[in-house]
């Protein structure tokens, strides 16, 4: 099991929700226990003691069994479709077996959908790796770092990236790290150090000023043994979809006029079925000459269908 990666669909690895690293851990060795042909009510069992066994970490019965109740009331919320937002519990039931020193876990019907059958816009990453980090923010940067590995670079704001670790309440604003400088100790810093140490990828990030304010994080990012990438385009894509990715980011650049930067994004955010419905609306467009510069207009109409941020400063 140690060596087992996890996957996940993007759409989770960009949500907004609040875990403790505890939680974290729960809930991957959950994920290295799915199997496609799983029945929607099955029910997924982990024991203390192997759970102690992979981390080298104690967890007493107490402990386990209040993790277990809150992870049952997590809400994540996440953008999936256009400019809609889902929330959905990731867990329909969990139930602490105290004699047996264990927790049965049961899958939510909403969140089945992003966990089977993936076929692409997925994020793998490893999974003794993510249990091995002790910060919550260090397991789910990671995560983010993995999405893009192949390409090399990941660009957020810092309001999106607050957004994603529930650093900003939605209710009352307040942020817990309002000054740039205690978001780069506590969070950049610590998941920078964890993961040269533990992860099979590393990163380093460069803050970028809108005026006199941080805005944007750019994460350049590369395998261990490897060299950063000078350009998203020239790094050789790993998976199986390569050939169906580097053809639609061609397209994307020739025919749609869109900058590399722009069509490797849109390519490594959005499925190929949906890149295929949105550029015959935009060829539509051009044919009734309701379009004077693709380039623009193609760039507009994917940010907005699916908030890339295309538009953000580089």
């Amino acid at each position: 099991m140690k060596q087992k990666l996890i996957r996940q669909h993007n759409a989770i690895t960009k949500a907004r929700y609040e875990m403790s690293a505890l939680e974290k851990n729960i809930l991957y060795m959950l994920l290295a226990q799915l199997r496609e042909e799983d029945l929607p009510s099955k029910i997924y069992r982990i024991e203390i003691t192997e759970l102690q066994k992979i981390t080298g970490r104690d967890v007493d019965h107490i402990q386990f069994s209040r993790t277990t109740k809150k992870l049952v009331g997590r809400l994540l919320h996440t953008h999936y479709d256009e400019d809609k937002e889902l929330s959905l519990n990731i867990l329909s039931s969990g139930e602490y077996k105290r004699n047996s020193g264990a927790i049965e876990l049961e899958l939510s019907q909403e969140i089945r959908m992003f966990l089977f059958a993936l076929k692409n816009n997925f994020t793998q990453f490893g999974f003794a790796i993510a249990l091995s980090l002790k910060s919550k923010y260090s397991k789910r940067i990671y995560e983010m770092i993995c999405q893009y590995k192949d390409t090399g670079i990941l660009r957020i704001s810092i309001t999106e990236l607050k957004a994603r670790l529930c650093l900003t309440d939605t209710k009352t604003k307040k942020d817990k790290y309002p000054k740039y400088g205690l978001l780069r100790a506590k969070v950049l810093d610590v998941a920078q150090k964890e993961l040269d140490a533990k992860s099979d990828v590393t990163f380093t990030y460069e803050a970028v000023k809108t005026g006199k304010k941080y805005t944007h994080l750019t994460f350049t990012i590369r395998r261990k043994g490897t060299h950063p990438p000078k350009d998203p385009l020239v790094h050789v894509l790993n998976d199986k979809d390569t050939t169906e990715k580097e053809s639609l980011t061609k397209k994307l650049i020739q025919k749609y006029k869109l900058s590399p930067w722009q069509a490797h994004r849109i390519v490594e955010e959005v499925s190929s079925e949906e890149i295929g419905k949105t550029t015959y609306t935009i060829q539509l467009e051009v044919i009734n000459h309701k379009v004077h510069n693709i380039g623009g207009y193609t760039a507009k109409v994917f940010d907005k269908k699916y908030n890339l941020g295309l538009f953000q400063k580089r």
